[in-house]
């Protein structure tokens, strides 16, 4: 309730902002930009939300322009596109979020933010705020691989190696008691095989280890 009425004494000035309201905005540790519910134009951007997004604030005219630079990918577009129409046709006066949101910058990085939609249809405006989670969302990614990782890895320590292992014992005996010390030229032939493939399987984990 704070933060409509909050933003409903700032949508007073806007889209012709005071210095102090301008500066105010401008410090604020959100990306912040306003449009038109009307003609769906972006009226105000502040540095931030540029700097977050990747994007200058002359590209972003409109809401349709700023989510055809944020996300290149056609599908992914049109149902961010249609979350925000069906909002306005629905008349959500309500907050909207989309959380951990991919989106691509104009030098083509990539970036993962948090979008929120604040709409205060008495004064048809929509505000978005933009809030920047790549490096959590990267350490996250890094930990859910290494995570895949160590499960692969305990895999073929639990699985794989476990063969060429039990077959090298198992010819172990036949070996030892190999007539005259000769071993049987087919025994010979299994204990090659059993260890190259344990061989394999060992450079598998080492290269597993090192990704």
């Amino acid at each position: 309730m704070k933060e409509r009425l909050a933003l409903k004494n700032l949508l007073k000035m806007i889209p012709k902002p005071d210095l102090l309201t301008t500066d105010i905005i401008e410090h604020l540790p959100l990306g912040i930009a306003f449009y038109r519910t009307e003609d769906n134009s972006i009226v105000f951007t502040n540095d931030l939300f540029c700097n977050m997004s990747g994007w200058p604030r002359e590209t972003l005219t409109n809401i349709y322009t700023l989510y055809l630079k944020f996300f290149p990918r056609k599908s992914y577009r049109e149902m961010a596109l249609m979350i925000i129409n069906s909002d306005v046709a629905g008349d959500n006066t309500g907050p909207i979020s989309q959380t951990g949101v991919k989106i691509m910058t104009m030098h083509g990085e990539t970036r993962y933010v948090n979008i929120r939609q604040i709409p205060v249809y008495e004064r048809q405006f929509v505000m978005l705020t933009l809030t920047d989670e790549t490096e959590e969302t990267l350490i996250s990614q890094a930990f859910t691989k290494q995570e895949e990782l160590l499960r692969e890895i305990a895999f073929i320590n639990s699985h794989e190696i476990r063969r060429p292992i039990a077959t090298i014992l198992g010819l172990i005996p036949l070996l030892k008691n190999a007539q005259d010390g000769n071993p049987d030229a087919e025994l010979l032939e299994y204990f090659e095989a059993a260890t190259k493939e344990l061989d394999t399987v060992i450079k598998q984990i080492i290269i597993k280890t090192a990704e």
